[in-house]
């Protein structure tokens, strides 16, 4: 645990909003049915990485929201489980401010603008639930996912020493400005002695030089 307390809001991402009471079995596997899949019992706030996907992504939804990601766009929140039958729809929730002009289209295209999420302009892709099949939702959300193109990772943002210390309540005696990898670590941060900057996770910074190639 770190020993630096963090301002509260500084950084936001959301995953899947909704919270339920009950066991989960990690988004569940989708078997004959939406029945056989337990809402994830994760709050907002996540930061959502390939690696941390299946953690807080149900698993109808897994394979698009991948999709999603390698192309750069940010999924707010997302939804695919046995609470989902009585309401005839799974959902996926996108960043539609940091889309690109040709993602924007699309998103309106296929989904409804929904104004403000989480902070975030937004619109929802709802896939509708036919005898509650998850492997039909996993099909139908992939193909909606594969429209889209890759885009420049606008919403993964990088953060000055001096953004740290704002946050952080950072003194100049809490760190070395020589070690600074140890500062990032210590934070929960990744940092680049390429451009000297700090990112939410080596992940993220790999996707965003990327970006810059």
């Amino acid at each position: 645990m770190s020993k630096f307390e963090k301002r509260e809001g500084d950084i936001f991402n959301s995953s899947n909003e909704e919270k339920n009471e009950g066991e989960s079995k990690e988004g569940g596997e989708p078997k004959e049915g939406l029945e056989e899949v337990q809402p994830i019992e994760e709050s907002a706030g996540q930061k959502i990485t390939r690696e941390n996907m299946e953690r807080f992504v149900e698993a109808p939804l897994i394979e698009a929201c991948e999709i999603l990601y390698d192309k750069n766009i940010r999924t707010l929140s997302s939804s695919a489980n046995k609470k989902d039958i009585e309401k005839g729809e799974a959902h996926i929730i996108l960043d539609i401010s940091t889309m690109s002009p040709e993602n924007k289209e699309i998103a309106k295209k296929e989904g409804e603008e929904i104004g403000e999420y989480g902070g975030f302009e937004a619109v929802e892709i709802t896939i509708p639930i036919e005898e509650g099949s998850g492997d039909e939702i996993r099909e139908k959300s992939k193909q909606i996912a594969s429209l889209f193109e890759e885009q420049e990772a606008k919403w993964i943002e990088k953060y000055s020493l001096e953004d740290l210390k704002n946050m952080f309540f950072l003194k100049e005696e809490d760190f070395d400005d020589n070690n600074l990898e140890e500062l990032a670590n210590e934070l929960g941060f990744y940092y680049s002695s390429e451009d000297g900057f700090f990112y939410e996770n080596k992940e993220y910074y790999e996707k965003k030089k990327k970006s810059w190639a």
